[in-house]
């Protein structure tokens, strides 16, 4: 997410659609933040970026039926 404009971001989270122009739904709901506002989506954006790093799972490792 860090190299993510603020357009890339707001529409992954309002519209769910990737980088690239893949679909996150169903695994990201995103229906359920489509009312949220540009601001508050920035707002997120910004908390976020407060947070510190984590490390990943690699996919095959993780059990999740979204894969």
């Amino acid at each position: 997410m860090g190299a993510w404009t603020d357009d890339e971001f707001y529409r992954a989270l309002h519209e769910g659609v990737a980088r690239n122009g893949a679909r996150y739904y169903p695994a990201f709901p995103y229906p359920n933040f489509t009312k949220i506002t540009r601001d508050d989506v920035l707002a997120i954006r910004a908390y976020l970026s407060t947070l510190n790093a984590f490390p990943v799972t690699p996919r095959h490792q993780r059990n999740c039926a979204f894969h």
